[in-house]
């Protein structure tokens, strides 16, 4: 027991203070590593988390080019469909109207007297009709005739 006690306390204080240098150093190299981990670990999560955000992001583009060309699709339909509808509108008219010619044509051919010969016939518009024909009577009966052909239900625009 003797022996175990120490009679010089200096060197026995540098050897606690060794100690405690030691202590302290492997101390901060544990807390260095750990916060090196842990800032190396935030890293990570927020590399993983940007990456997962432009695997997203070029999903989302992806599918926004695809829609997109659907809209265009739409857009080039909807014209057609336009388009369609127009020329079904102008088929009706035409379809309408057809029957009006040979109304016309069968009125001329009940009113003008028999010694009336056509040589031709122009429309020049909707309402306007040049006849070029030969007439073999007065000219009155003529343009009574034209007159009574005018006024007639078949010929005025609905």
């Amino acid at each position: 027991m003797i022996t175990d006690i120490k009679i010089n306390l200096l060197p026995w204080r540098e050897e606690v203070r060794e100690e405690k240098k030691k202590e302290f150093l492997k101390i901060t190299i544990a807390i260095l590593v750990l916060a090196g981990a842990l800032v190396g670990g935030v890293d990570r999560y927020f590399n993983r988390a940007i990456d997962h955000q432009t695997l997203r992001n070029a999903f989302l583009q992806v599918e926004i080019q695809i829609l997109e060309g659907r809209i265009e699709d739409i857009r080039l339909l909807q014209q057609k469909r336009n388009e369609l509808l127009s020329r079904m509108k102008v088929i009706q008219e035409l379809q309408g109207n057809r029957p009006i010619i040979v109304r016309v044509f069968d009125e001329l051919a009940r009113q003008l007297s028999p010694r009336v010969f056509f040589i031709s016939l122009n429309r020049l518009s909707i309402t306007l009709f040049t006849i070029t024909c030969r007439f073999f009577q007065k000219i009155t009966v003529f343009t009574n005739t034209i007159g009574r052909l005018t006024s007639h239900k078949c010929l005025c625009k609905k």
